[in-house]
């Protein structure tokens, strides 16, 4: 997978570390279409370093730092417009690598539903807890709901569900509603945004990416 759109950027020793790892699994951030830097720090040291990477790597239309270590305090800062921690139920590199591949294939690569780089940064925007859950479902959406609602138990107030189908066709009347019905019972307070994104692909699952204020 190529990243066309990000710039990964490291600030230390294990950030880094996070990086060789992606490449070696053919994940590289190429930044032909620079739009957003996305600055990985782990330490005290790396922190204190995030405004001179900044300034090292110009200014795209959005800076975002995803921290490793949940201990470690981010302040927030004018030079950068998302500060994301990761939530504890999967491994850093997971949730990175699947964060990467959200921006891929709702960012770079439009779905068939009007979810827009707008809907993203409102998604991300401020101080939050990440996190990043993938369900298999065969024929129903309520199969996998059923799963995500199993899966996490932590309450998004900011989230996109992205849908895919072997055939698009199959996303049916009956799937629109039982997508409804999930978004209904997801909607915790007046202020929860909730978005949705639809594509075709071989394998059929649910990925939901999902942020909460910290």
């Amino acid at each position: 997978m190529e990243l066309e759109t990000v710039r990964l950027i490291a600030t230390d020793a294990e950030s880094n570390k996070l990086i060789t790892q992606l490449h070696e699994d053919n994940i590289f951030c190429r930044g032909n279409r620079l739009m957003m830097n996305v600055i990985l720090v782990s330490s005290h040291e790396g922190s204190e370093l995030i405004d001179e990477f900044l300034l090292l790597n110009g200014q795209p239309t959005i800076n975002i730092v995803i921290c490793l270590n949940r201990e470690l305090e981010i302040k927030n800062n004018k030079h950068y417009q998302s500060i994301l921690y990761l939530s504890e139920e999967k491994d850093s590199f997971q949730t990175i690598k699947d964060f990467l591949s959200v921006i891929r294939y709702n960012i770079e690569i439009h779905g068939l539903v009007g979810f827009d780089f707008r809907d993203f940064k409102q998604i991300i925007s401020g101080k939050n807890l990440l996190s990043i859950q993938i369900v298999e479902f065969s024929n129903n959406l309520s199969e996998g709901f059923c799963l995500l609602k199993t899966a996490s138990h932590i309450p998004y107030k900011r989230f996109l569900i992205s849908l895919y189908f072997k055939d698009i066709n199959d996303f049916t009347k009956n799937q629109a509603d039982q997508l409804n019905d999930f978004m209904k019972s997801s909607q915790t307070s007046d202020d929860t945004f909730i978005c949705w994104n639809l594509h075709e692909d071989k394998k059929q699952r649910i990925i939901l990416m999902g942020t909460t204020p910290i």
